[in-house]
């Protein structure tokens, strides 16, 4: 009988501890967003005054930017435009300073549609992670509100899928290389995928996209515009690529299929073609 009744005691012991580490787990995450333009660290940049902390929400809202000046953590990240209104919420990310995500980055501009001006922009010119994905939607606003991520110098390391997506009749999402980065999908079957009235352009910077799983994909559906650009950029494919849209190869890119197994070389207009 005691033996029985020590058991007990000691479960029910253990349950209370569980509990009690739940809800410091739900204490520590919370949803933090933007009130003004200002530095990650600053506690004026926030309602509330609270700064993020790793396994905080954040949203960049309203017409501010906000500036990651230090290394800094985060759970997930919305940058969102507002329902009515013009303006840009901005995420930059300065050189020599990382931000890292534990899941995902979502970038979507306002959905007005009498002042459809609000666009939402994420600029990277340090040092992103992201545990899962990065997701442009642009797909339910005017053509005037546009989902942008610019890839300066810095580096972006995802594990997940990068996905872009724009609106009816006008490209609205758009991945531009503004420097000459390098945007590495690390995950087994991770993805690019250009979906409907998006653009990724490297335009005249010798970026890098590396897509690194073996089953990893580039996909360009119809209407998405995938541009190598007239720099010497390198995109640089260990899976496969499927192409219903446009992809267009500038005089000084190159295409490398880069995978440890057999590819399939698709039939697209390369200009250097590497494997």
């Amino acid at each position: 009988m005691k033996n029985k009744r020590t058991t007990l005691i000691s479960f029910k012991g253990i349950v209370i501890i569980l509990a009690f580490l739940l809800c410091q787990a739900s204490l520590r995450s919370a949803t933090i967003t933007s009130a003004a333009t200002g530095n990650w660290n600053a506690g004026a940049t926030w309602v509330g005054g609270v700064v993020p902390a790793a396994g905080d929400n954040v949203i960049i809202s309203g017409n501010f930017t906000v500036t990651v000046n230090t290394s800094a953590s985060c759970n997930s990240v919305a940058i969102t435009g507002l329902a009515a209104g013009t303006g840009n919420s901005v995420l930059r990310i300065t050189p020599g300073n990382t931000l890292t995500v534990a899941t995902n980055v979502g970038i979507q501009p306002g959905t007005s549609a009498t002042n459809p001006y609000f666009n939402a922009r994420l600029i990277n010119n340090g040092s992103l992670v992201v545990g899962g994905n990065i997701t442009m939607d642009a797909s339910n606003i005017s053509q005037y509100g546009y989902a942008y991520f610019d890839q300066g110098a810095g580096s972006t390391t995802i594990n997940g899928n990068i996905s872009a997506v724009g609106y009816d009749g006008s490209q609205t999402s758009i991945l531009s290389f503004t420097g000459a980065g390098t945007i590495d999908l690390n995950g087994a079957s991770s993805s690019l995928s250009v979906n409907a009235y998006s653009h990724v352009n490297f335009s005249s910077f010798a970026g890098n996209i590396n897509v690194n799983g073996s089953a990893g994909m580039v996909s360009i559906a119809a209407n998405g515009t995938l541009t190598l650009g007239s720099g010497a950029s390198n995109l640089n494919l260990s899976g496969s690529i499927t192409n219903a849209g446009t992809f267009a190869a500038g005089s000084a890119s190159t295409f490398n299929y880069k995978g440890n197994t057999t590819q399939t070389i698709a039939a697209l207009n390369y200009y250097h073609l590497t494997s």
